[in-house]
């Protein structure tokens, strides 16, 4: 696979191109976050639009990722979503990339349905990274299954 400046992704001899690299794998269990937003499901799509990009995402990044991963929530009255730090996606996921880049941007979303919302404490989101030169973006999510005493 080549990435050309423009961000084109070109795989194999044949030059076809790709807006995007798609992949999912299975990693270590992690806990239950106990830390997030519940956010009620006619409510998701706008908790996109208002947190991605206060993790980075760009407004095509953020309409992407909202397409992506909003039907998945559609059998739950209220989810509990919240987003991992870099560290722990680095530590679960390591990403190698050659040019090293001048920006990498990781956004992984962890989220159970609920039946009812749950008191939680908030997480403080980092300041958004700037973006400067040849700049990585990876996003994608973890979905759980609800706990028996949530449903």
């Amino acid at each position: 696979m080549r990435a050309e400046p423009s961000g084109r992704l070109v795989v194999g001899n044949d030059e076809r191109p790709f807006p995007y690299l798609f992949w999912e794998g299975h990693g270590p269990v992690l806990p239950p976050p106990r830390k997030g937003s519940v956010v009620a499901r006619s409510e998701v799509a706008e908790f996109f639009r208002t947190t991605l990009p206060r993790l980075g995402l760009n407004g095509k990044e953020t309409e992407d990722f909202t397409a992506a991963w909003l039907p998945r929530f559609s059998g739950s009255p209220f989810y509990l979503i919240t987003f991992l730090p870099e560290s722990i996606i680095d530590a679960m996921a390591p990403l190698e990339v050659s040019p090293r880049p001048d920006t990498v941007i990781r956004v992984l979303m962890d989220y159970r349905p609920l039946r009812r919302p749950l008191p939680v404490a908030a997480v403080e989101l980092p300041a958004p990274p700037v973006r400067r030169g040849f700049t990585v973006v990876e996003w994608g999510g973890i979905s759980r299954s609800p706990l028996n005493r949530n449903r």
